[in-house]
C-alpha cells in the first residue's frame, strides 16, 4: 500500500480502502476491472478476510465498486458523486483535554470518510443535549456520537428521543439500557493498577477522593480501588466526596473549589491519616496538590497522590503527577469507525469496546514516611 494509505492512526480496513481508492483515481484500476477474490486480497495485504470485506463495503458505499453475487467485485463504469453523511457529535466540556482529544479522533476519522460534522457542547447539561439532538434530527443527521452528561435521567432521555434506527455510539461512559455501541477504557483495571502501585510502594492506608455524581466510569474506578485493597487483605476506606466541578477550564472554579476542601483537611488531620490518595480524575488531583502544598505538607514525602486520565497539565504541576493514562484520541477514532460500520451495514449496534489504560509514574508517589 502507498505511504499515504498507511497512516497508523487509521483503521486497517480504512487504509486498504484508501489504497484501492487511490488506484482508481490514478487509473491503475479502470472501469469494469475486476478485483481479486477476498481471500486472495487478504493474503496479498496480510490482513483478515473481514478487514478486506469492510474495506470493499466502504468503496461500494462510495459508489467506486460494485459487487455482483456469483461474479465478483468490479470498478464501477460511471463515477458517482460521493454521498456526504451528516454526523452529530456531542461532548460535555469544550476545553477539557479528554473531550477535545476524543473529538479530534472522531473528526479526523469521519472527515477522511466523506462525512460532515455538526458539533454540540452540552456543558454537562441534559437540556442543552436535548436541544442539539432535536435540532439535528430535523436536519436529518445520519448518526450520533455522544459523550453523555452525568445526569441520572440520561438513559430515559435517549430512550424517548433517539430514533431506534439512528446509528449511535456512546463514549467514555456506558448506558446499558440504551441500544448503542460504546467505547470505554478499562476504568476498573486502571484504578486497580494505581492502587497496586501504591501498595508496592509501601502504602496501606489509601483513601479514594471522588465526586457526588456517579457515571459508570467513576463507579468502575471506585470498584477497582476497593478490589485492589481487598485483594491485599486491606479494608477499603469509604470514598471521600468533594464538590462537583461546574467548569473544568476556568481557574476561578478550581480556586473556589479549594476553599471547600474541608473534608480533605479533616481527613489529613486524624491520627491514622491516609498516607496516599487515589483521585478519581486528574482535575481533583490537581486541586488537592495545590491545596495540600498551601497547607505546608510535602508531596510525595508527606502524602502520595495518584490521578486518572493523564491530561497534559499533569506533567507541569508543582509536583508532576503519577496517573493512569487513557487513549483519548483512540477513543474518538474507534467510536467513529464503529459508527461508520453501522452506516455501511457491516455491523449492528450493541458492541462494547474496552481500551487499555497505562500507569504513568512521575514524582507524586514515593514510600510513606516511617
Amino acid at each position: 500500500m502507498s505511504q499515504s494509505s498507511q497512516n497508523p492512526n487509521r483503521p486497517r480496513y480504512q487504509q486498504l480502502a484508501d489504497h484501492f481508492h487511490q488506484q482508481i483515481e490514478a487509473g491503475l484500476l479502470k472501469a469494469n476491472d475486476q478485483l481479486a477474490p477476498e481471500v486472495d486480497l487478504a493474503t496479498q495485504f496480510n490482513v483478515s478476510r473481514g478487514t478486506v470485506r469492510q474495506a470493499l463495503e466502504v468503496l461500494v458505499y462510495q459508489g467506486l465498486l460494485q459487487r455482483t453475487r456469483g461474479r465478483g467485485t468490479f470498478v464501477t463504469t460511471v463515477e458517482r458523486p460521493l454521498q456526504t453523511m451528516l454526523i452529530g457529535v456531542i461532548i460535555p466540556h469544550l476545553q477539557d483535554p479528554l473531550s477535545t482529544e476524543i473529538l479530534r479522533g472522531v473528526e479526523h476519522t469521519l472527515r477522511n470518510n466523506n462525512c460532515s460534522i455538526v458539533f454540540g457542547h452540552s456543558e454537562d447539561n441534559l437540556e442543552l443535549e436535548r436541544h442539539y439532538l432535536t435540532t439535528w434530527l430535523r436536519e436529518d443527521i445520519q448518526g450520533l456520537i455522544l459523550f453523555p452528561t452525568a445526569d441520572e435521567e440520561e438513559t430515559m432521555f435517549l430512550t424517548e428521543h433517539v430514533p431506534p434506527n439512528l446509528p449511535l455510539v456512546i463514549v467514555d461512559r456506558e448506558l446499558p439500557q440504551v441500544m448503542a455501541d460504546s467505547v470505554v477504557v478499562d476504568n476498573q483495571g486502571g484504578a486497580y493498577q494505581a492502587i497496586q502501585h501504591l501498595l508496592e510502594t509501601g502504602h496501606q492506608r489509601i483513601a479514594c477522593i471522588t465526586q457526588p455524581n456517579r457515571p459508570s466510569s467513576v463507579v468502575e474506578r471506585i470498584n477497582g480501588y476497593e478490589q485492589a485493597l481487598r485483594d491485599a487483605g486491606i479494608l477499603p476506606l469509604s470514598p471521600v466526596h468533594i464538590p462537583r466541578f461546574t467548569n473544568w477550564s476556568e481557574t476561578n472554579q478550581l480556586t473556589s473549589l479549594e476553599k471547600e476542601l474541608t473534608l480533605i483537611d479533616h481527613l489529613l488531620a486524624v491520627r491514622d491519616r491516609p498516607t496516599a490518595l487515589f483521585c478519581i480524575n486528574d482535575y481533583i488531583a490537581f486541586t488537592i496538590i495545590r491545596h495540600v502544598l498551601a497547607q505546608g505538607l510535602r508531596i510525595p514525602e508527606d502524602l502520595s497522590l495518584v490521578g486518572f486520565d493523564d491530561l497534559p497539565l499533569t506533567q507541569h504541576l508543582p509536583v508532576p503527577l503519577t496517573t493512569i493514562a487513557q487513549p483519548r484520541y483512540e477513543i474518538g477514532q474507534r467510536a467513529a469507525t464503529m459508527l461508520l460500520e453501522q452506516l455501511v451495514g457491516t455491523a449492528t449496534p450493541g458492541r462494547r469496546v474496552v481500551l487499555p489504560t497505562q500507569l504513568i509514574v512521575r514524582h507524586s508517589t514515593c514510600p510513606p514516611a516511617s
